[in-house]
């Protein structure tokens, strides 16, 4: 029986009192079906037909396929088939080599999670709650993964459910919990913020569309501001301070990225997503948004900054800009934009307020 937390967060302001109220449940049902699949000696055709047919597995496949070409149900049934047989193939995208050795840790968390459910979706919850709008309404569904995505994701299709990659977590729960209250966030996102751009139409807005949704996302489960260890909490530690480190190159990454995107027609937008949006080089984008929303945020109040939020990304970033004019020399935190990166974001500003 799939157990249902309910979290209400009630926020008082005065004269009314508001409650924000998130219903959380969650599925092992993939990650349990793989271990035990692991946990044999052949692949059954009965079980990889039930692993197929569970929707986590089905989010994972197709979250995979973002990455690699040639994912499907058979390229999947090839590698499992492989790696109980202990011949692990080359080049493999479900990387069973690396996955496998986790098992004993993904075990060890599930039984965790399981026994502390209550807990997880309860600090899921508390960390977002002062940036969400008041009066949300969740009904959430998370999906726990065995694989090798690491982190979590959501679809734009799926606004009532994200998805967790147990393995990438190491066995770290209190990871887990920070984790999930990113991923939630973006569920939050959905409702309130603008709908995403659509990525073959609308190549610049959508990057700065993904770059704000996860810059603020991170900056709401702010890893760096965690005291405890574990496997994933340091990881993701390193990932923030690798970013930090580097913030103005960051900074100019986007601003290449911006440029080409806005003057190449034939530009493989999934490719500028992978470079400045993916793990693939440690997510610049995501510090760079996650920059902007603090500074933003330090020079007003939260309500002005979910009211920003609502607001079109080129709004929020020429925001940003405006308060570095305003703050640059008194405050070195702000990073400079390029005189071209900005007339370029005003001109879409001004094409946008041409269209209504």
């Amino acid at each position: 029986m799939k157990k249902i937390y309910l979290i209400l967060m009630v926020l008082l302001s005065l004269p009314k009192l508001y409650t924000q109220e998130i219903n959380i449940s969650y599925d092992y049902s993939s990650v349990k079906k793989l271990i035990e699949i692991l946990d044999s000696d052949e692949l059954n055709e009965k079980d990889f037909k039930e692993l197929v047919a569970l929707h986590g597995t089905k989010a994972y496949l197709r979250k995979l396929s973002t990455f690699f070409p040639g994912i499907n149900e058979s390229s999947f049934k090839k590698s499992l088939t492989a790696a109980l047989k202990g011949e692990y193939l080359d080049k493999d995208p479900f990387m069973f080599s690396k996955l496998t050795p986790l098992i004993p840790h993904a075990q060890k968390l599930l039984a965790e999670v399981i026994q502390k459910e209550k807990e997880l979706a309860k600090n899921s919850v508390f960390l977002l709650k002062e940036y969400s709008p008041k009066n949300v309404k969740l009904d959430v569904t998370v999906y726990m993964i065995l694989g090798v995505i690491g982190g979590g994701w959501t679809f734009d299709d799926a606004p009532n459910s994200f998805y967790v990659d147990f393995a990438s977590m190491k066995g770290d729960y209190n990871g887990l919990s920070y984790l999930s209250t990113h991923e939630l966030f973006h569920l939050v996102q959905y409702q309130y913020m603008n709908e995403s751009p659509e990525q073959s139409s609308d190549k610049v807005n959508y990057l700065l569309d993904q770059m704000i949704r996860e810059g603020t996302a991170t900056y709401v489960a702010d890893f760096s501001k965690i005291s405890s260890s574990g496997p994933y909490i340091d990881f993701s530690k390193k990932e923030y301070s690798r970013n930090f480190r580097r913030m103005e190159t960051n900074f100019a990454l986007l601003e290449t990225i911006l440029f080409r995107a806005k003057h190449d027609a034939t530009v493989n937008i999934d490719l500028l997503y992978n470079i400045g949006l993916s793990g693939m080089y440690q997510s610049p984008m995501y510090y760079v948004g996650y920059h902007m929303i603090k500074l933003i945020e330090k020079y007003n109040d939260k309500p002005e900054l979910l009211a920003l939020l609502r607001k079109p990304p080129v709004d929020i970033i020429l925001s940003y800009i405006q308060l570095c004019e305003a703050y640059k020399d008194k405050d070195n935190e702000f990073v400079v934009f390029s005189e071209t990166t900005v007339k370029i974001l005003e001109s879409m500003k001004s094409q946008e307020s041409n269209k209504k």
